[in-house]
């Protein structure tokens, strides 16, 4: 298996290549192998952190690619529903059946119940954008859920939310004292209080 950059296998530069059980070789004798080659597999790798996003036609997900999408996606991605994704299955939003490519901008997380209604039909969905789905109910209305991580997110980083403008602001002692307020006017019930 050679594993070689699409920039250096179009030749636009000279990074050398990987061959599997041997160890770095030049662009040239890498271009060279892969067009003596009888197939080939397109293999997406973000660049910053060296994780697998998509391995060509297969139906396999990656493990990295299942950790990110976890991460992403937090729960199932129906409209509505809170089931973690620790006990939902990934699925392909266009189905790998249908020509759907195996990476992050065509799955999300549906828990089985969910997962049964997308496959019959029931409910329609799509990803317009990687980690966003658009749902169409059986009814004809429109329903839109977004990732609880972005790719690439804002200021502070991929997947963090944008560092606020300026420092935050210092909650007053009326404010406290009146989130606290109902808990010293509750009353014990149970006739043998906890020791604490």
């Amino acid at each position: 298996m050679v594993l070689i950059n699409a920039d250096t296998l179009a030749g636009l530069d000279q990074t050398p290549a990987e061959l599997n059980g041997y160890g770095p070789i030049s662009a040239e004798a890498a271009r060279t192998m892969i067009l003596a080659a009888l197939n080939w597999t397109p293999l997406l790798q973000d660049a910053a952190s060296g994780e697998i996003l998509a391995v060509g036609r297969r139906r396999r997900i990656p493990a990295g690619l299942k950790r990110w999408l976890q991460a992403r996606d937090g729960t199932c991605r129906f409209p509505g529903c809170a089931v973690n994704v620790t006990r939902s299955e990934i699925d392909h939003t266009t189905p790998w059946a249908r020509g759907g490519p195996t990476e992050h901008s065509n799955l999300e997380h549906l828990c089985p119940k969910h997962h049964r209604f997308k496959t019959l039909g029931y409910w329609k969905a799509r990803q317009p954008a990687p980690g966003a789905l658009g749902w169409t109910s059986p009814t004809g209305r429109t329903y839109t859920t977004q990732p609880a991580l972005e790719f690439g997110g804002g200021a502070a980083g991929p997947g963090l939310p944008p560092t606020p403008a300026g420092p935050l602001p210092d909650p007053s002692p009326q404010q406290t004292n009146a989130l606290w307020a109902d808990w010293h006017s509750r009353t014990e019930t149970s006739p043998d209080p906890p020791p604490f």
